[in-house]
C-alpha cells in the first residue's frame, strides 16, 4: 500500500501537543512570502501550499526567509 510522503508541520517532537502531518504528494503549489511583526526584526517567511485545484492545504511560517527557502528545497525539491 501506498503512503505517500508525508512531513510534520506543527506540534512539538516531545508529543505533548496535537501534530498535524502534511501528504506532500498532494502539494502542486508553493508560495513564500516576507511578512515583519516587528520593525527592526528580520521578516518572517510565510508557506502556503495548494493543491492543484488552488485549494490551500497548509499554510504556516518560518522564523526566516533562508529556512522557508529551505525548507521547500528538502522537501519539495525546488530551489527558490
Amino acid at each position: 500500500m501506498y503512503m505517500g510522503k508525508f512531513v510534520r508541520i506543527s506540534g512539538s517532537a516531545k508529543g505533548d501537543e496535537e501534530v498535524v502531518m502534511l501528504n506532500l504528494d498532494l502539494v502542486a503549489k508553493a508560495k513564500i512570502s516576507p511578512q515583519n511583526f516587528r520593525s527592526g526584526e528580520p521578516p518572517r517567511a510565510y508557506i502556503t501550499l495548494e493543491s492543484d485545484d488552488q485549494l490551500m492545504l497548509a499554510t504556516f511560517y518560518l522564523d526566516t526567509m533562508e529556512e522557508g527557502k529551505r525548507w521547500v528545497l528538502q522537501h519539495l525539491g525546488i530551489e527558490l
